[in-house]
């Protein structure tokens, strides 16, 4: 009797540490996503700036900057996006 209770003993800490490693697995995903998304939208925006004031247009780098239509067709426009 006392081997089948630590089997099933040993079969709950096993899907515990299984479902706690899930968990994390997810959490961590989640959190890396979040990180690398950021840090392409940095440099999406980056390159249509710096292509902005290069071709001295700054009052659409400004725009650009506060307006996400404005910045989405110069995305386009630029072909900076796959849209």
């Amino acid at each position: 009797m006392g081997g089948a209770l630590l089997e099933t003993e040993a079969r709950t800490i096993l899907k515990e540490g299984i479902s706690q490693g899930i968990s994390q697995g997810i959490s961590q995903g989640i959190s890396q996503g979040i990180s690398q998304g950021i840090t392409q939208g940095e440099n999406l925006l980056a390159a249509l700036m710096s292509r902005l004031f290069a071709d001295g247009r700054a009052e659409d780098a400004q725009a650009a900057a506060c307006d996400e239509t404005v910045r989405k067709r110069l995305y386009k426009e630029y072909g900076l996006t796959k849209e």
